[in-house]
């Protein structure tokens, strides 16, 4: 597992209460792709959802499959590993990578 294209992060975030919905790491070769992919694979609905998308290093991103919570669990989720979707796991305080 890891990243093969270029290293995406989105978050998810509800436009009428604007509260944080939902993270994801995402593989793709561009910024555009990366929106149908959410839409499409997250089942995520843009009418209801902004997505907010920024490019990290792939090193970064690789880091991420390596990382685990404190209780050894690790911090993401496969949503599709072909199609390069991961869902970041966040600790009970609602802060990123523990």
């Amino acid at each position: 597992m890891g990243i093969k294209n270029k290293a995406y992060f989105v978050e998810v975030e509800n436009k009428f209460t604007h509260q944080f919905y939902k993270g994801f790491l995402v593989d793709a070769e561009d910024e555009a792709s990366v929106t149908q992919i959410i839409i499409s694979v997250c089942a995520i609905d843009p009418l209801s959802y902004d997505i907010k998308i920024s490019a990290v290093s792939t090193e970064k991103a690789n880091s991420f499959f390596e990382d685990t919570l404190p209780n050894g669990e690790p911090k993401h989720k496969i949503i599709d590993e072909d199609i390069g979707v991961f869902e970041m796991v966040y600790n009970s305080m609602g802060n990123p990578y523990g």
